[in-house]
């Protein structure tokens, strides 16, 4: 990108078919169209987000699993990894690629940016100033999978996983079971 140029962003649609989450909400997506940023949103039935809510936000929607096609100036962004397959990654990417620590198919993925020139900023390790995260999960996140291990522990989740309310997880949390889990907690901050 060159000097007061503004970067163009493609919010690819995830590979998994169970995930729901979007990293840039349509709100988000109003925002940075404000701010002169384009952004272009793959159609995903799935996604927790309507596709019509990104066109009300002014995104350019594109069909689903288009973005090897994107201009090469486009910055992809996603939450996860993009489709295991040999295609050569030749964009920037921003998602959690589990790339830098020796993760499995963390060689394979590095292999694929290598062949196609593309980049990968892994979320996971992007920080500020301090040095501290800027992508780590929240409050919420930290619950909702200590509650899921502890559903799992006690026999008593049920798959494949759907949407429930707090008080309904709440619930559930409560009911009797068998087997009592026990947690190790790591991380004093809550960000290990």
């Amino acid at each position: 990108m060159r000097p007061g140029e503004r970067p163009s962003l493609w919010l690819r649609r995830e590979a998994g078919p169970t995930e729901l989450r979007a990293p840039i909400a349509p709100a988000a997506a109003r925002a940075l169209i404000a701010a002169g940023i384009a952004v272009t949103v793959e159609d995903c039935p799935r996604r927790i987000f309507r596709t019509e809510e990104y066109a009300a936000a002014g995104c350019r929607i594109a069909g689903p699993g288009t973005w090897p096609d994107a201009p090469d100036d486009h910055y992809v962004i996603g939450l996860k990894e993009p489709e295991d397959d040999p295609l050569p990654l030749r964009h920037r990417h921003l998602f959690f690629g589990h790339a830098y620590n020796g993760q499995r198919g963390a060689g394979r993925l590095l292999r694929r940016f290598a062949e196609g020139g593309g980049s990968l900023l892994d979320l996971e390790h992007v920080t500020d100033a301090a040095g501290v995260r800027v992508a780590a999960f929240g409050h919420w996140a930290g619950y909702v999978g200590a509650a899921l291990a502890v559903l799992h522990a006690g026999g008593l989740l049920d798959a494949p996983l759907r949407p429930m309310s707090l008080p309904a997880l709440e619930a559930a949390l409560r009911r009797p079971r068998e087997r009592v889990a026990t947690a190790l907690v790591i991380g004093a901050l809550g960000r290990g």
